[in-house]
């Protein structure tokens, strides 16, 4: 499996999801399958218990099948068999939308992903969603709109966000505490990070990491 993972869900897809440059791996979850061929994209496997999948399975590609009744979704399972064959970063499309308790679950996922030192990235309706933990993350002078940081599983430490239109230096953000909504890009290179803690950054069309 390449370094890179692009991960089929079976949420909404909403016509900006573009593919990455260079190689990847593909893997579809359920009924991510039909965005995938939709896409031009053929997946390496093809896994899920197929309640979401409407059609008759694919010829090609390798089919992993799951028990309905599991403690992971499809989509963290996908990404959990990914992780065991070789992948180092991954990108999410058809995660957000439909069911929100799969939309959360995501959000878990990725948070994840960051505390096992894996970058990933989820997009959807214009927007992507990313973790960061004990670490940071960049954006190009060029970036424009807003962007939001949010703490989940408990206290982050040692907040800092350089460049935006609200600064914050060595602060202490909550998960019960949503003040990180709407900061701005300023057309200056920007830098959200943290010094201990798991941040949830958003970030729209026209955030750009650097």
């Amino acid at each position: 499996m390449k370094k890179l993972c692009v991960i089929f869900g079976a949420g909404e897809y909403y016509g900006c999801e573009t593919l990455p440059a260079g190689e990847f791996s593909a893997v579809t979850a359920d009924g991510g399958y039909a965005a995938a061929i939709r896409m031009g994209v053929t997946p390496e496997f093809h896994i899920g218990d197929f309640d979401s999948f409407d059609g008759e399975l694919p010829a090609d590609g390798e089919i992993v099948r799951l028990r309905p009744e599991k403690d992971l979704t499809d989509t963290r399972e996908a990404i959990r068999l990914a992780v065991a064959r070789g992948a180092k970063e991954f990108l999410l499309f058809g995660c957000t939308g439909g069911r929100t308790a799969h939309t959360v679950a995501n959000f878990q996922t990725l948070a994840s992903l960051a505390e096992r030192g894996y970058r990933a990235r989820m997009v959807g309706n214009g927007e992507t969603f990313t973790c960061i933990h004990n670490g940071n993350i960049r954006f190009s002078a060029d970036s424009a709109g807003y962007v939001s940081v949010f703490a989940l599983g408990g206290e982050c430490v040692g907040v800092f966000e350089k460049g935006l239109k609200y600064e914050l230096t060595d602060a202490a953000l909550k998960n019960t505490d949503p003040i990180g909504v709407s900061n701005e890009f300023t057309g200056a290179p920007a830098e959200v990070g943290v010094e201990r803690g798991t941040l949830l950054i958003i970030y729209g069309n026209g955030g750009i990491e650097a």
